[in-house]
């Protein structure tokens, strides 16, 4: 992903994701780390179809993670 920062500051993070086991998910700007693997809950449901049950269920992490980053920033 790209972003493109307009003006350099603080900017807080939220995640719209599906995982059907849960797990982690890693930002990194240029290769580097920008926080700490964020652990992520499985958004599987036996509700609904078969079919449905897997990649079908969203969930928003609000506040994942704060970072700090540089006017025209590429990450």
């Amino acid at each position: 992903m790209t972003v493109d920062v307009a003006r350099a500051g603080v900017y807080t993070i939220d995640l719209l994701y599906t995982s059907n086991r849960g797990g982690s998910i890693s930002l990194d700007r240029n290769g580097q780390p920008l926080v700490p693997e964020i652990n992520i809950i499985s958004t599987q449901t036996d509700r609904g179809p078969r079919r449905l049950r897997q990649w079908h269920h969203w969930n928003v992490l609000t506040n994942a993670a704060e970072v700090t980053l540089p006017k025209a920033s590429v990450f």
